[in-house]
């Protein structure tokens, strides 16, 4: 089988004057599916459950050029519970009336063990619980105490216990799935990006996050190379050295901001514009400016290290990495 990995450089998704658009078919239907990436989540206006409410997702920009659209995105989705959902009913009716199906998966199968492990080792300390109750625990404090308790090294035994190849044939099982419903449907792809890397004080988790993203992404790929309408969008090499610039991760959130949107929405556009069996139809647009997006996330994702408990937690863990270095 041939395989297309989509990898669209930097330079002609954002720097580019000029935007394809309109590429869909007069009647076309585009079915998201996945975890937060998906959804919006991070972006101004975003409402937990609603995944039409971040006007700036990239897959809510897409849904402009078809006559249907469908999100069935989940906050914190894994793999497994995304290859359990294509078993349900109206996943499957989903599948089977789309022309274009959009992935994001995969991240949560191991960013969930990492903030699993710092909420854990937070849980087995009465005294940080408690103090983050009742407001008497600086994050000094807890840096201390995270120092104590060696949270940076249990968050890389938790990453590295992530079970790659179960994801692999999660994925593999998500795609044989929606080609036995639907066998012309062409499959968009996403690899999952390092949010931490080149970030000052996160050197820690971004080794780790290097350790393990070749090999996730490595299973990303395989499973699409057994569809030949199955594309990879090279997310990862798009995102790397820019984790500041494309996420959120300066509000202690992984999840891409407006730019890094625009940036996946680019890519996608023009792998879709390449397998449209109808001519593209171009426009020029003005890319936006600013680099960042300031909002500040109202929904809940599983994935998220957000919040008074996960931002010290994670802080904590950062500096303690540092100082064991």
């Amino acid at each position: 089988m041939n395989k297309k990995v989509a990898s669209i450089m930097l330079s002609a998704a954002v720097l580019s004057m000029t935007a394809v658009h309109g590429y869909a078919e007069e009647e076309s239907s585009l079915l998201v599916l996945g975890d937060s990436i998906t959804t919006g989540y991070g972006l101004e206006g975003y409402v937990s459950g609603d995944n039409s409410s971040a006007a700036d997702s990239f897959a809510n920009r897409l849904s402009a050029d078809y006559s249907a659209y469908t999100n069935l995105a989940v906050d914190g989705r894994t793999s497994a519970q995304l290859l359990e959902a294509l078993s349900e009913e109206d996943t499957l009716s989903a599948v089977e009336n789309s022309d274009d199906v959009v992935i994001s998966i995969g991240g949560n199968d191991f960013l969930m063990p990492m903030v699993t492990a710092i909420q854990m080792s937070m849980m087995s300390d009465p005294e940080i619980l408690q103090g983050i109750k009742d407001g008497t625990m600086t994050e000094e404090d807890f840096m201390e105490k995270a120092m104590e308790m060696d949270i940076a090294g249990a968050v890389t035994n938790a990453v590295n216990n992530v079970d790659i190849g179960l994801t692999e044939e999660n994925i593999s099982g998500i795609l044989d799935k929606i080609y036995e419903v639907n066998p012309d449907v062409n499959v968009y792809i996403l690899t999952v990006y390092d949010p931490f890397e080149d970030v000052e004080g996160m050197e820690a988790y971004s080794d780790t996050a290097e350790e393990i993203l070749p090999q996730l992404n490595g299973a990303i790929e395989n499973a699409a190379s057994e569809h030949e309408s199955a594309y990879v969008i090279d997310v990862y090499s798009a995102f790397k050295g820019h984790a500041v610039e494309y996420t959120n991760i300066s509000q202690m959130d992984i999840h891409p901001n407006k730019a890094g949107h625009e940036v996946i929405y680019g890519m996608l556009s023009e792998a879709i514009q390449e397998n449209a069996p109808a001519a593209a139809e171009t426009v020029t647009y003005t890319p936006p400016t600013d680099s960042a997006d300031e909002s500040v996330p109202t929904g809940n994702a599983d994935i998220t290290v957000i919040g008074a408990v996960g931002a010290l937690a994670l802080a904590a863990a950062v500096v303690s990495s540092k100082k064991r270095k």
